[in-house]
């Protein structure tokens, strides 16, 4: 039997101590939910949200951060958890995807149940899990006791295997702007090239790079860009510095013009990629330098015998243009399947269809 136990708010030590003890398991991980990745989070962080610490025989064998809220309702305080968050947004800009439990897959149920069971007693209302990587094993455990809401995103990636380094799979339309691009800014800047900052003492340049340029595309977007927030920042630092084997920043260059830096996640054959900097300065109507970043950086990880190239998710344009495979990761939202949580629910799900006939009748 599986026990789940919670730590409130624990020192950052503690923390380390609680992760580090589940290191020896043969735990499930995915490019931005690992231990590398939380131990970067928790370097960053100004102190450790609390920490879910799942138990078989006395023996710790998985985790999971859960960031608390607690908010004034009608007829009382409304508790709200958030499955590897803090709770705030500024912790949580460091965005996390393909969401889970920290443990081997043959007790990822199980600490699914203990952790529903867990919430329960805490007097959890609602639970948030973004990004899932796994939605079904959540409904499948539901039954009568929480209302489960799942919102779908858009992702997508590239299986290398399947793939020439021309490029060819994608659209005609797309390999034409990719060609054009590259021959126009090679015979405007020079040739192409591809730099994997492997050097200590220059991943904080490039990083500086990749932010600038991110800062100057993203600053007046409704969030803002990443790279003002100074947990963000540390995190990415921490990353790259402290685990290159998890993490790498790759520059595209042309000739002595740097085209973009992109920061990509490591597991072992497969390449997340999960932010970057583009030098919209040297676009034009020819010129895409964001089709240009990817292209390079595609046949560069085939090259070197990767299997997967995955965007993440967030839909654009340039992502589906060159993908090979489409698929959604689900933000799911438990509500507690009581008289409050009912009415929560139903007034909820009341708005949203009020808001979708809306949109449609604005059409």
């Amino acid at each position: 039997m599986i026990r789940a136990d919670i730590r409130f708010e624990p020192s950052k030590a503690e923390a380390f101590e609680l992760i580090t003890k589940v290191r020896a398991h043969d735990v499930m991980e995915s490019p931005s939910c690992n231990l590398s990745w939380f131990s970067s989070w928790l370097n960053a962080l100004d102190k450790a949200p609390s920490i879910v610490v799942f138990s078989r025989k006395e023996e710790p064998i998985g985790f999971v951060f859960l960031g608390l809220i607690v908010k004034a309702l009608f007829l009382g305080k409304w508790t709200q958890g958030y499955i590897n968050q803090a709770g705030d947004f500024e912790s949580d800009q460091v965005w996390i995807e393909y969401n889970h439990i920290v443990c081997s897959d043959k007790y990822e149920r199980d600490c699914v149940i203990a952790l529903l069971a867990l919430a329960d007693s805490l007097g959890i209302n609602e639970l948030n899990i973004s990004l899932a990587k796994n939605t079904d094993i959540w409904a499948s455990i539901l039954k009568r006791k929480w209302f489960l809401e799942a919102t779908p995103s858009f992702g997508a990636k590239v299986n290398l295997k399947l793939i020439s380094d021309e490029l060819s799979y994608v659209s005609k339309n797309s390999r034409y702007q990719i060609n054009r691009s590259l021959r126009t800014i090679e015979k405007k800047f020079g040739k192409i090239s591809i730099k994997v900052v492997c050097d200590f003492a220059e991943i904080q340049e490039y990083l500086d790079v990749l932010a600038g340029f991110h800062v100057m595309r993203w600053k007046q977007s409704e969030f803002g860009s990443g790279f003002e927030n100074h947990i963000f920042v540390n995190h990415l630092s921490n990353l790259v510095t402290m685990y290159p084997d998890r993490a790498e920043l790759v520059a595209v260059y042309s000739g002595n013009m740097i085209v973009g830096v992109s920061l990509n996640l490591i597991l072992q054959n497969r390449v997340a990629f999960y932010c970057s900097g583009i030098n919209y300065d040297i676009a034009d109507n020819k010129i895409k330098p964001g089709y240009i970043l990817h292209s390079q950086v595609i046949k560069y990880y085939k090259s070197i015998g990767k299997t997967e190239y995955d965007f993440l998710a967030g839909y654009a344009r340039y992502k589906k243009s060159l993908a090979t495979d489409i698929y959604h990761l689900n933000t799911i939202r438990l509500t507690k399947r009581n008289l409050r949580g009912t009415i929560v629910y139903l007034l909820r799900n009341a708005k949203q269809l009020f808001l979708k006939l809306k949109q449609k009748t604005n059409e």
